[in-house]
């Protein structure tokens, strides 16, 4: 079993906190999370997803945190649920679109990291080339909890990148 998957069934143990230092690295969870695309299984997200041990400290000092442990949970569900949902249908159009996981590589990746409201976030963007060369978009929104860089939201794929045209010499 791969470190990926053993790292991803200990998050899914909602009583653990998981302490992967790596993930204090936005620049490793991105390559992670890449290399989590190249499975095509969305159950091997839960590496870069908080566990809701994580996720309930989180919220705790916010209106959310005064809500019930039931409630809580049923939050940090929706949120699991609605990245699912994201993943499926960024995986579906990776799949339209012909690219090819296994030949793929990781051309580049880049962030606008900033902060709201006491919370520091990034949009993130990987750009991966495919064996025909072509290179392609994903973006998401990560968030970072208790130290750490988590993908929650706005996971889609954003297309295939255009190079500019160069002008031809006369």
């Amino acid at each position: 079993m791969s470190q990926l998957s053993l790292l991803a069934q200990e998050e899914a143990d909602t009583s653990v906190n998981l302490n992967i230092k790596e993930l204090e690295d936005l620049d490793w969870m991105m390559d992670t999370t890449y290399k989590v695309f190249k499975t095509k299984r969305f159950s091997n997200m839960q590496t870069v997803f908080p566990s809701f041990k994580s996720y309930k400290a989180f919220i705790s000092k916010s209106e959310a945190g005064k809500q019930t442990e039931y409630t809580q949970f049923a939050m940090y569900n929706a949120v699991w649920n609605s990245l699912r949902f994201q993943y499926t249908k960024t995986m579906k159009k990776a799949q339209d679109a012909k690219v090819e996981w296994k030949q793929s590589q990781l051309d580049t990746f880049y962030y606008e990291h900033s902060y709201y409201s006491g919370v520091e976030y990034a949009y993130v963007t990987w750009v991966i080339l495919t064996v025909k060369n072509k290179k392609f978009k994903i973006t998401a929104t990560c968030l970072k909890m208790d130290d750490k860089w988590f993908i929650m939201d706005e996971l889609k794929f954003a297309g295939i990148v255009v190079p500019p045209k160069t002008k031809k010499k006369k």
